[in-house]
């Protein structure tokens, strides 16, 4: 399945996944996260689409389930539109889920060289997870993934602060 972590706001483009998947018959969709504004037109969208039996969304899960969920999932697919950063990206390359993200905000940024990023477009989107799905392309970027999420642990984080507040304090 691909997973997708995230609140239904209107930029993290939820019914975009739902498209997607509608051109891959084999694989199921599993979104994860609070209500936002958007909920129920996203509820609306799963019952709606030909894909309704293979699309479920499990609300707000504990931190167990959402570490078993990117575990087990083929990817984790993230189109959201604007990302100050993009959390759950690294969440994900840290559990060894390979991520597909969109252009949108400081994903290229925070995925790197980690993952995949495309562009808002159906058929590229369907190209990509195609790709994941050959068992040597997706052990390639479950490496990227973790050698990115490294990059981002709570110690470097906190150096690299610390080195910054040094720096302006002249020390």
């Amino acid at each position: 399945y691909l997973l997708y972590p995230a609140v239904t706001w209107p930029h993290k483009e939820h019914k975009f996944l739902i498209k997607v998947l509608e051109h891959i018959q084999d694989l199921e969709l599993v979104f994860v996260g609070a209500r936002g504004p958007l909920h129920d037109d996203v509820l609306r969208a799963i019952k709606g689409s030909p894909a309704a039996d293979r699309i479920v969304h499990l609300g707000v899960v504990d931190q167990k389930k959402l570490d078993v969920l990117y575990r087990q999932a083929l990817c984790t697919a993230f189109p959201s539109q604007y990302e100050g950063f993009g959390q759950p990206v690294i969440e994900a390359m840290a559990r060894g889920c390979p991520v597909i993200s969109s252009r949108g905000g400081a994903l290229p940024e925070t995925v790197g060289t980690g993952g995949i990023t495309v562009p808002m477009d159906v058929d590229l989107w369907v190209d990509a997870v195609n790709m994941i799905r050959q068992s040597r392309e997706r052990q390639k970027w479950v490496e990227n993934g973790l050698r990115r999420a490294a990059d981002f642990s709570n110690d470097r984080a906190a150096a690299t602060q610390v080195g910054v507040y040094n720096e302006l304090l002249g020390r």
